[in-house]
């Protein structure tokens, strides 16, 4: 077995979706979260898989009409965004870029320690 065959049976996806009536929008979602959840974790050993929800929110008078929910398993802590938009895949595109952002944003901090602030000795000190 190659190295890419392995990483692929590494990486987990999970895809939900309720009240999406169109079998063609619904494999279109999947196709792109699986695709960009993917190329996020390409070549990376930190994320070891996603979960992703998209629902038709209940028919009430607002104009976000679905909500999208994406968590990325992501060491050392799990990664999440939730968006509403008027339809599906503006909200699951919506909540990929905030789980795409915080991802890249994560792994900065993580590649590059010395940019944290140290905590002082007051920061110690319990009640004051």
């Amino acid at each position: 077995m190659e190295e890419n065959e392995i990483d692929e049976l590494e990486f987990e996806f999970e895809f939900y979706s309720d009240k999406v009536d169109n079998p063609a929008l619904e494999e279109e979602l999947l196709l792109e979260a699986d695709s960009r959840l993917r190329s996020l974790a390409k070549d990376r050993r930190d994320m070891t898989g996603a979960s992703v929800a998209v629902e038709k929110l209940v028919e009430a008078e607002s104009n976000y009409l679905f909500r999208a929910r994406v968590v990325a398993y992501i060491k050392p802590d799990k990664i999440a965004a939730v968006e509403k938009e008027p339809s599906a895949m503006e909200a699951l595109k919506a909540a990929l870029e905030g789980v795409e952002r915080q991802v890249r944003e994560s792994r900065t901090e993580i590649s590059e320690p010395w940019k944290k602030p140290e905590a002082g000795p007051a920061d110690h000190i319990i009640g004051s």
